[in-house]
């Protein structure tokens, strides 16, 4: 017990602008380790049922290289939840062909998923977001 209701971690690295494959494909290989080690921890720990675990980036990238094997920032972004409150599934999808400027249309509101991470802490979104948006199904 660390005594926090909420812990952010930061990773960098993702803005590859160049040279994308190589570098991204150790960072996710990185991140899975890192998930995958901590959903073995907190089973470990007798705490799997009281943590949720939310992985997002902040830009999404352009669907077409950029011609030096790397991707600009664009329009859809990403998320991934994981813990026992959490009903799994996709959420939205990538619609190759209805792009919006040459990037994938973002599809879950970033408000729906602070709801769901507020109301998962037991704060009230409305009161501290000035609204909420209870679109996406996240939570069991």
């Amino acid at each position: 017990d660390l005594g926090s209701r909420l812990v952010v971690v930061s990773a960098g690295g993702f803005d590859t602008h160049s040279g994308q494959p190589g570098t991204h494909s150790g960072l996710l290989e990185d991140l899975g380790l890192g998930l995958a080690g901590f959903a073995e921890a907190i089973e470990a720990g007798g705490i799997a049922d009281e943590v949720m675990l939310v992985v997002t980036s902040e830009f999404g990238r352009r669907v077409a290289e950029n011609g030096s094997q790397g991707t600009d920032h664009g329009a859809g972004g990403l998320a991934m939840a994981m813990g026992r409150g959490i009903r799994g599934g996709l959420y939205g999808d990538a619609d190759l062909g209805n792009l919006l400027d040459g990037d994938v249309r973002p599809v879950v509101e970033p408000l729906a998923l602070f709801t769901r991470c507020l109301d998962w802490l037991g704060v009230d979104a409305d009161e501290l977001l000035g609204s909420r948006d209870d679109g996406l199904l996240l939570l069991r």
